[in-house]
C-alpha cells in the first residue's frame, strides 16, 4: 500500500520511497547508499523525533493535527526545546542559536523572523542536526501555522491586572502571607531537607511532591489511597491560612487535601483541569520562595492568559476558572516579564483542595469533565455496593 507521504518529513519520505518495488538508488539519502552505521543513526534520530512530536502534541493539547505548516512561515518552533516538550532552555540560549541568521527578530518561545524566506534558511541549517550552542542536542524545527501563532507564542506577561478579568472565577492576591509565615511554611514542609530520595517525597512529572491528609494519584488522575500520604494531618499554620482564605473569599467547602510541590528550574506542569469528580470548588494555590508564570487556557477558543505568581501570593480557581479552563506552567528556564528576561529559580507551592465525596459532577464543561469516564464510573459503582 502506498504510504501517505504528505504527512511525514523528508527523511521518512526518502526511506519509504527507497523501499518501493523497483526503486532506484539515485537519491543521495536513499537507503541503498547509506551504510549500516548511518542507517542506525538515522533510525535513532527518527525515534527521538517521534517521541518529541508526541510529547509536544500531548503537552500543547493538539489531539487531531499538529499546528505546523508545510509552507515557509516567519515563525519557527523548536519542537523538543523550550516549549514544555523536553529539554527546556532559557531564552538567551535559544537566542544564541538564531542570532546569526538574517531577519531574526525575537524569541517568544516561538522564534520569529521578519519573513518566511529568512526562517526557511534557519530551518534548513538547524532541523534534525546537532546544535553546538545546546550541547549538540539534535533539534526538530517546524514552521507554525499563522492561526496557531497566538496560541503558541503568547508567553509574555505585561503586568496588567485586566488579564484576571478574562478568566471568570480566577482570583489573585499578592502578599497573602507574610515573609515570616513563608519561612515557617518552608520549614514545615522541609524545603531544606535532603529527604527527596526518601519515602515521604514522591516524584510526579519531574517535580517533587508530598501529600497531606489525602492524596492525589497522578497516574489515575484522581484521589489516591493512603499509601501516597506522607502526613495524615494538615499542619496547624496551614489550617490557619485556610481559615483566612475562607473568610477572605467566602469559601464554604472543607479543605481536606494538601499537596506540597517543588519545581526545580526548567520544570513545568502540562495544561490540565483538576479532576471534577475528585475535588470540589475551589482550588487554592499558595506560591513560595520564587515567582513563576502560570497560564490559563480555554480549550475551545484557545484563549491564553498568563499570570505571574509572586512568592507569598494566593491564586484561587473557582467556577469557570476551576471547571472550564485549563492551567499549566511551561517547562522552560526563564520567563519574559515586561520585556525583561527573568531566569527561573527553585519554586515551591501549596495546593489546597476539597475532596468530592460524591464523585459526581454536573458542570457545563463536558469536554473537561471526567464524570462519565470508565474509571470514575467504577469508583461510583464500588461506593454504591
Amino acid at each position: 500500500m502506498q504510504p501517505n507521504l504528505d504527512s511525514i518529513g523528508t527523511l521518512e519520505k526518502d526511506f519509504l520511497l527507497a523501499l518501493e518495488p523497483g526503486a532506484k538508488a539515485e537519491h543521495p539519502n536513499s537507503v541503498c547508499e547509506l551504510s549500516k552505521r548511518e542507517r542506525r543513526e538515522q533510525h535513532k534520530i527518527q525515534l527521538r523525533k517521534d517521541e518529541a512530536y508526541k510529547t509536544f502534541a500531548k503537552l500543547e493539547n493538539f489531539t487531531n493535527k499538529l499546528p505546523f505548516s508545510k509552507l515557509p512561515r516567519k515563525t519557527l518552533v523548536i519542537v523538543n526545546l523550550g516549549f514544555g516538550a523536553v529539554g527546556g532552555a532559557d531564552t538567551l540560549q535559544i537566542e544564541s542559536v538564531f542570532l546569526k541568521f538574517k531577519g531574526f527578530e525575537r524569541v517568544i518561545m516561538a522564534h520569529e523572523f521578519r519573513g518566511g524566506d529568512d526562517a526557511q534558511i534557519a530551518r534548513d541549517e538547524l532541523h534534525e542536526k546537532p546544535c553546538t550552542q545546546l550541547n549538540n542536542k539534535i533539534l526538530f524545527i517546524e514552521f507554525v501555522n499563522h492561526q496557531d501563532f497566538a496560541h503558541l507564542s503568547d508567553r509574555v506577561y505585561n503586568g496588567s491586572d485586566k488579564k484576571l478579568d478574562m478568566v471568570p472565577g480566577l482570583l489573585y492576591t499578592d502578599e497573602f502571607i507574610s515573609a515570616d509565615e513563608e519561612k515557617q511554611l518552608l520549614d514545615i514542609i522541609g524545603h531544606e531537607s535532603e529527604d527527596f530520595d526518601g519515602t515521604s517525597w514522591l516524584t510526579a512529572q519531574n517535580r517533587k511532591i508530598q501529600h497531606y491528609k489525602n492524596s492525589f494519584d497522578y497516574k489515575k488522575k484522581h484521589v489516591g489511597d493512603m499509601s501516597l500520604v506522607a502526613h495524615t494531618e494538615i499542619p496547624d499554620l496551614i489550617q490557619k491560612l485556610i481559615e483566612r482564605a475562607k473568610q477572605a473569599y467566602g469559601i464554604v467547602a472543607d479543605i481536606d487535601q494538601l499537596t506540597a510541590q517543588c519545581y526545580s528550574p526548567g520544570t513545568g506542569i502540562s495544561f490540565h483541569t483538576d479532576s471534577h469528580t475528585a475535588f470540589n470548588d475551589p482550588i487554592i494555590i499558595i506560591s513560595l520562595l520564587n515567582p513563576i508564570v502560570m497560564e490559563f487556557r480555554h480549550p475551545s477558543t484557545h484563549s491564553l492568559v498568563p499570570i505571574d505568581l509572586n512568592p507569598r501570593s494566593l491564586v484561587l480557581l473557582s467556577k469557570d476558572a476551576r471547571f472550564g479552563w485549563e492551567h499549566g506552567i511551561r517547562a522552560r528556564k526563564s520567563d519574559l516579564i515586561d520585556k525583561k528576561i527573568r531566569p527561573r529559580t527553585e519554586r515551591w507551592s501549596l495546593t489546597l483542595r476539597s475532596i468530592n465525596k460524591n464523585v459526581t459532577c454536573s458542570c457545563d464543561y463536558p469536554a473537561l469533565c471526567d464524570s462519565n469516564s470508565l474509571y470514575v464510573r467504577a469508583i461510583r459503582d464500588s461506593k454504591n455496593k
